[in-house]
This record gives C-alpha cells, sequence and structure tokens, in this order.
C-alpha cells in the first residue's frame, strides 16, 4: 500500500493525546487527497455501477470477507483466471468479481491472534483499506489490507460486484457472470 499503510492504521490506534490527533487528521487529510489524484486515474476505466456501489457503501471498510476463490479459466491464455470475493456488506452478502485476472498476490499472518477471532466469527478476515492504480501491463490494480495484516494485491482487466442474499431485493451492479 503506499497510502493507506499499516503504520498509518496504526499510529491511530497508538495515538494517546489530541495533539497527536491533531497531527494524525492532517496528515489523513493530506493522504486522501493524494489517493484521490490517484483514484481519478483509475476510476474512469471501473464500470459506473460498481464505482456507485463502492462509494455508497464506504469503500467495502469494514466489510467481513466470506470467502476468496480464484478460477483457473480452462483453454484460455494468459489472463488465465477470475477472482470471486464474497463480502458481508451492511448485512448483505455480495460477491465481488475481478475478471481477466493476469496477478494475484496473497500474503497474511496466519499466527496472528485476529485471525482466531476471525474463524469463531466464522469469517475469512476484515476488510480494512484499499488502493486502485494501474498495474503492470496496464492492467488496473486493486490492493486490500486486511485487520489480520495480510493483503491482496490483483491486476485484472474489469471488475463488477452483484447481490447474493441478505438484503431487499436483489440489484447486480455489473455484468450477471453465473
Amino acid at each position: 500500500m503506499k497510502f493507506f499503510t499499516r503504520e498509518w492504521h496504526e499510529a491511530w490506534q497508538f495515538a494517546k493525546s489530541e495533539e497527536e490527533r491533531d497531527k494524525l487528521r492532517e496528515k489523513t487529510r493530506q493522504i486522501i487527497e493524494e489517493y484521490e489524484k490517484q483514484f481519478r486515474v483509475v476510476k474512469p476505466r471501473l464500470f459506473s455501477g460498481f464505482i456507485d456501489f463502492y462509494d455508497s457503501h464506504g469503500r467495502f471498510h469494514d466489510a467481513e470477507v466470506k470467502n476468496i476463490r480464484v478460477s483457473r479459466n480452462q483453454g484460455k491464455t494468459a489472463p488465465v483466471a477470475d477472482v470471486f470475493i464474497d463480502l458481508d456488506i451492511d448485512e448483505g452478502l455480495y460477491q465481488l468479481h475481478y475478471g481477466s485476472v493476469s496477478k494475484i498476490s496473497y500474503t497474511a499472518d496466519l499466527l496472528s491472534s485476529d485471525i482466531d477471532i476471525m474463524r469463531w466469527r466464522e469469517q475469512f478476515d476484515i476488510w480494512m483499506y484499499d488502493e486502485f492504480s494501474v498495474g503492470s501491463s496496464n492492467n488496473i490494480q486493486h490492493e486490500v489490507s486486511f485487520l489480520s495484516g495480510g493483503s491482496l494485491i490483483i491486476e485484472f482487466e474489469n471488475i463488477n460486484i452483484k447481490e447474493l442474499h441478505g438484503n431487499k431485493g436483489s440489484d447486480n451492479y455489473g455484468y450477471d457472470f453465473n
């Protein structure tokens, strides 16, 4: 992560004085301003329905990650996979679909005490912060940091989200890829 780093997040957790929090508020304002410049470059390449959902749901901050699945596209040359992430957002279950994935990297601290808490709660992890950018080969890159300290980096061509169940109505925020 370039902007929303673990160090930045931890600084908020350990700030003791109002003076420290004031400095962090200013630093956070600057971070958000710089990241939004980067996001504006990528945003036109993302499906508008996805952007509407993403923005109206707090950019998935604190969403419960229920499952991550990589599906190899048989018989295709690169890119060779799609990635599906099931998220519990505002008590609704949604599936995030990354299409034509050319790169995926996942790291996790499997000894983290947060992992045990999440197993008890029957979730994979908690989505903390994320950043979109332009990746290699001019693909879109999405980097996500999780509560456990893990991170996910995906380079892809398209992204969509659809509701699986849990909220009234059934909106697909993108094409139906079943």
